[in-house]
């Protein structure tokens, strides 16, 4: 299972700040590849256009609706505004509840 808590964000974000040439796409299918979970299995979030290749290989893809028409026309799913904790949101209700 993943160890999602404030540590794992932690090492995820000091990982992600290491390598910054590493795009997001390769990034996700490493994490991916490291947690051994099949990446049609994976939820990704992004709000514009450095995030489209990671939203073509993930299994599911989610922007908030105040990112432009072109990134919501990307995306498996539209969420509310991401200054409005949509995000953590939809991972309480949708991702948390899986796991536990």
């Amino acid at each position: 299972m993943l160890p999602v808590d404030g540590t794992f964000f932690q090492q995820l974000i000091s990982l992600i700040l290491c390598l910054k040439v590493v795009t997001k796409e390769q990034l996700f299918k490493k994490l991916a590849e490291h947690y051994n979970i099949p990446i049609e299995e994976c939820v990704v979030f992004g709000d514009n256009f450095n995030d489209k290749e990671m939203f073509d290989v993930a299994g599911w893809s989610v922007c908030p609706n105040n990112s432009s028409q072109a990134i919501q026309d990307m995306c498996d799913e539209v969420i509310g505004n991401n200054n409005d904790f949509s995000v953590i949101e939809y991972v309480e209700k949708n991702i948390m509840k899986k796991i536990k």
